[in-house]
């Protein structure tokens, strides 16, 4: 069911990594200049940024990342899924099930969102994969996230096309196609929201106010919301080796 709904709706696979178990390795910036692991899922903190090596826990393994300063950079090719995404290694800053963040200054109400997302993508790998920014939305700020939006902001892709709609927007000086659809962890579903750059790019900076305000437009989600989280990497079907992601936040005054 996942790989199907997968395929319809083009990427939404971050809940699979939040129905697993996370081994978190908390490091300070100054002290952990580089950090290698093969260990799927785990996680180094570096100040409110989360580099986690999330290989999916029906995905053959192991899996292999290398963080070096803001970088996170894939060291193996991974396995083709039979049609699913295998893994989702990515830079994550926010609030998630497994871990409140409060110095993330996550969660925050749409409506006063003012977060700058800067987005880059270095390499080229062999495979099927789609590099993108996934946002998560609760209903409210809470003491716990209940998530029940996933918004995704496809930057770069090779081997599978992710589907784009039939309508383009313009967002600062770069075009998208905007679609809404529903994605499944195989359990639940949720709407999945999706920004598609009408054109490929290895970097970008996305005022996500900006975005967000065309989803609202639409009513697709609502002022009132929450955005949880922000990840930044590659959801891989196959492949992905040498890839590598960097992001970094700013905010407005």
């Amino acid at each position: 069911m996942r790989s199907t709904l997968l395929r319809n709706v083009a990427i939404g696979v971050t809940a699979t990594a939040l129905a697993v178990g996370w081994s978190v390795a908390s490091a300070k910036a100054a002290t952990h200049k580089t950090w290698h692991t093969c260990v799927s899922q785990a996680t180094l903190r570096v100040g409110i940024y989360e580099f986690d090596n999330d290989l999916f826990d029906d995905a053959s393994g192991p899996s292999c990342i290398t963080v070096k300063g803001n970088a996170l950079t894939i060291d193996r090719n991974y396995p083709a899924g039979g049609g699913d995404v295998v893994a989702y290694p990515a830079v994550r800053v926010g609030d998630y099930p497994y871990n409140r963040d409060v110095k993330s200054r996550l969660p925050e109400q749409v409506r006063k969102v003012k977060i700058n997302v800067r987005m880059r993508n270095i390499g080229n790998a062999s495979g099927s994969w789609i590099d993108d920014l996934d946002i998560w939305f609760s209903r409210r700020v809470a003491t716990a996230p209940k998530h029940i939006r996933e918004v995704i902001i496809v930057d770069r892709w090779r081997g599978y096309g992710p589907i784009r709609g039939h309508t383009v927007v313009r967002i600062g000086h770069r075009r998208w196609y905007i679609a809404r659809g529903y994605t499944s962890n195989g359990v639940s579903s949720w709407p999945l929201i999706r920004f598609v750059a009408r054109t490929q790019t290895r970097r970008a900076t996305i005022s996500l106010a900006a975005f967000l305000k065309v989803a609202k437009r639409r009513r697709w989600i609502g002022s009132a919301m929450a955005v949880d989280s922000i990840s930044d990497g590659t959801e891989c079907w196959s492949g992905c080796r040498g890839l590598t992601d960097l992001m970094r936040l700013t905010w407005d005054k």
